[in-house]
């Protein structure tokens, strides 16, 4: 992936990397800690292919790679990039 600045599609505006953060996960309220609630750090978000099942035995699908965001510092439009594991 190509970490260059660049031009939001929709305004022009400057894109910058951002950290996409899965508030989802038991323990993401205020104030939670790493110590009260052991899943409350953060994970990355992955991506499977479309045909991809569950694991008997893991009842995980197996990912082909994680989720890298940026963000216009103008608009707000986020874009999601599938990273493949072997990048």
């Amino acid at each position: 992936m190509n970490h260059e600045t660049q031009a939001c599609s929709d305004c022009g505006g400057q894109v910058e990397l951002i950290k996409i953060v899965d508030a989802t996960q038991p323990g993401m309220a205020v104030g939670a800690t790493t110590e009260t609630s052991p899943a409350s750090h953060h994970i990355q978000l992955q991506y499977a292919a479309e045909d991809a099942e569950r694991s008997a035995w893991s009842k995980r699908f197996p990912t082909a790679g994680h989720l890298s965001g940026r963000m216009c510092t103008q608009c707000g439009r986020v874009v999601l990039y599938a990273v493949p594991r072997d990048a």
